[in-house]
């Protein structure tokens, strides 16, 4: 099927369809992998942050990275509490703030236009709970 006809139809579906569509084919990842990269989110307190960009690097195919490093605009962080401070302290201990790999992966994506930092606060929300 022509290109601009798949476009077409991907333009009517969801992202979950589009994902789920991308698994079908080479032609349908090749046409719609870009879409689904032009914003990426990561969330979840830092280790979970952590955890996640670590394994973007090591689980991540090559050409995928490729693709995120051409093809992402945009790029959420969402940073949420630790459930305690003990957790916190401990993987501070361990692995300390300098191994945290978000300044390797927007160097990496050079073709970014936009990065939040969207900090969730528990405290925050249960205050703006309380107030309203």
């Amino acid at each position: 099927m022509p290109t601009e006809i798949l476009c077409m139809i991907g333009d009517n579906l969801s992202v979950h369809e589009i994902k789920e569509l991308t698994l079908t084919s080479k032609q349908f990842r090749e046409i719609f992998l870009p879409k689904l990269c032009k914003h990426l989110k990561f969330s979840g307190n830092m280790k979970e942050l952590t955890d996640s960009l670590h394994a973007y690097y090591t689980r991540k195919t090559a050409s995928f990275r490729h693709l995120v490093h051409h093809h992402t605009r945009f790029v959420t962080f969402e940073v949420t509490n630790f459930d305690d401070i003990f957790k916190m302290n401990a993987w501070l201990l361990g692995y300390g703030v300098k191994a945290i790999p978000i300044g390797r992966f927007l160097a990496d994506t050079p073709s970014l236009h936009g990065v939040v930092f969207d900090i969730c606060s528990k405290i925050a929300k249960k205050h703006t709970n309380s107030s309203a």
